[in-house]
């Protein structure tokens, strides 16, 4: 066996060479990180102004352990005001033969032990801090031992080690755990748990101190993870592009991972904006930014005004919404083709603009084809399932029904038909995180549905609507699409949401007749009756939203 590998690697240099590709083999005695946890590659002394500058980014205070001390210079880097103290297996102090609980554990560890070291450490200090290689936290092991001990991630560091090391660059960053980050950040994952659902990725995420923002987030929850980020209870925040869509947030640090926006590349305009929230004069005044793909490239910004554009470039639905003033006579010639086609003007028209016009010619048909078959599509005020099954059908022809965050359409219908059922928002919720079959990463569908309850669902019921009513005038979907578009919910409550009261707790102290500033009043009482059923924690909340 051991001949076959040298001669399969003799091919492949081999073949390195004639194509002339740089080998990212890396030669004997010359690696940068250890091939694997092998322990005579362990002895690798930390620099002391690497160490002095790592203990002085963290600031331990209290009981501070130095696993293996080494050459100390972890252990002489130790602020004066802490209780310091020692391991080092060369003098006879064993670090797993050290039981008594301390505050902070800081050493560059064995990375051949890495695993068990951690372990212990975890079970000695509420806050760990390791310099080691990225790549021995990948692990799923390590990893499950992080989660299984109660840990969170709080900080990842990168070194800039000098070139003079014996063993070439220092091929590690600076980890830093910490038990269960916050009181804040357990208390609000808590609270998701408890509204949202225990297995829903949101209340995980923020367990361990990461707060998640995009678009499809109940607003009132959104605004609170950007709250408690900017208040450094949460001490990461992960998001889309919705970092720069009216959100007021600034970091020490921002990782530009991705390089596209739905799918397509953003430009430098965009990047630059993103970029800009790293720093804030009077908190941060450096700030930092790691992108991991190449910066775009920067160009001119060239606007044409509209009235000296040509209007045959446009597309058609920015045809629908010009007037006829200022439409050419060819792209009148278009307006008029889609009129026509459709059988729609007006606001009508632009309905159907926004869903897509070829799209809503098909539906068009799809209905023309459904009334044929029977009435299921003429109907007032609150459909029966089948006719909301019937609806989804009909306009899910020509879309992706995964656009509206179900699998298919009966689950659609389903989905509309249970949260206008549902007592309350949160029991739907909690319902739908205690029976969701699908994949765990894709639970976040319940969001990407309710999002499109408030847009995207109405606007295409209402267009169904328009061409049924074109044979039975006397359907009528108004009361349903009010209803979807608020989640079947008092509207007032929907519009606190908006302002950052999420309805899971507004929905509690509504009255029937309720106007949005009773509620309001009603619900800041609350925030200080001695009698309160609100916890601590929603108090806080609510005292910041309103």
């Amino acid at each position: 066996m051991e001949n076959q590998s040298k001669g399969r690697m003799r091919v492949v240099n081999a073949v390195i060479k004639e194509l002339r590709i740089k080998s990212k083999i890396v030669p004997k005695n010359r690696r940068l990180v250890p091939s694997k946890n092998a322990p005579e590659l362990d002895v690798v002394y930390t620099p002391r102004e690497i160490a002095q500058n790592d203990v002085d980014h963290f600031t331990p205070k209290g009981t501070v352990l130095e696993p293996c001390r080494g050459s100390g210079h972890f252990y002489d880097a130790f602020p004066s005001d802490t209780v310091k103290h020692y391991c080092e297996i060369d003098e006879g102090l064993d670090f797993f033969d050290w039981h008594e609980p301390v505050n902070w554990i800081i050493s560059n560890p064995p990375w051949s032990q890495f695993r068990a070291f951690n372990l212990h450490a975890m079970g000695l200090a509420k806050n760990v801090v390791w310099i080691i290689p990225l790549v021995h936290l990948s692990g799923k092991a390590r990893i499950k031992d992080v989660r299984e001990m109660g840990f969170g991630l709080r900080e990842i560091v990168l070194l800039d080690t000098p070139k003079r090391l014996a063993k070439g660059r220092f091929p590690a960053c600076c980890i830093s755990f910490e038990a269960r980050l916050s009181e804040f950040s357990g208390e609000f994952a808590s609270w998701l748990k408890s509204n949202i659902g225990p297995k829903n990725f949101l209340s995980e995420a923020v367990e361990y101190g990461f707060g998640v923002h995009h678009g499809r987030i109940p607003r009132a929850i959104a605004a609170h993870m950007v709250r408690l980020f900017n208040q450094q209870k949460l001490p990461v925040l992960l998001c889309t592009s919705t970092l720069i869509e009216g959100v007021n947030t600034a970091a020490k640090t921002v990782m530009i991972y991705d390089k596209t926006i739905n799918r397509d590349s953003y430009d430098f305009f965009t990047f630059s904006n993103i970029r800009g929230r790293a720093g804030r004069l009077g908190q941060h005044h450096v700030g930092q930014v790691m992108v991991f793909n190449d910066v775009p490239e920067q160009t001119e910004l060239e606007v044409s005004p509209t009235m000296f554009a040509d209007d045959d470039s446009y597309p058609d639905e920015y045809i629908i919404h010009m007037d006829k003033p200022d439409r050419s006579s060819r792209s009148d010639d278009r307006f008029r083709y889609y009129r026509d086609r459709l059988g729609l003007d007006g606001d009508d028209l632009k309905l159907a603009s926004s869903i897509g016009l070829e799209t809503s010619i098909q539906i068009k048909e799809a209905v023309r084809r459904s009334l044929e078959r029977s009435d299921s599509l003429i109907w007032s005020n609150w459909p029966r399932w089948p006719e909301i099954l019937e609806v989804c059908d009909v306009f899910c022809g020509p879309q992706k029904v995964g656009a509206f965050g179900a699998y298919n359409t009966r689950q659609l219908a389903t989905l509309i038909n249970k949260l206008r059922q549902s007592a309350s928002f949160k029991q739907f919720l909690l319902t739908q995180d205690a029976s969701y079959p699908g994949k765990p990463e894709e639970r976040d569908n319940i969001f990407k549905f309710l999002r499109a309850c408030e847009y995207g669902l109405p606007q295409n019921f209402a267009l169904v609507e328009l061409f049924v009513q074109k044979q039975a005038p006397h359907a009528d979907y108004s009361l349903f699409l009010g209803g979807i578009a608020s989640w079947f919910r008092p509207e007032i409550l929907k519009e606190l949401d908006e302002e950052g009261v999420p309805i899971q707790i507004s929905e509690r102290y509504y009255l029937d007749g309720d106007s949005k500033p009773k509620l309001r009043t009603r619900l800041w009482n609350e925030t200080t009756a001695p009698t309160s059923q609100l916890t601590e924690f929603e108090k806080g909340w609510l005292k910041q939203a309103l």
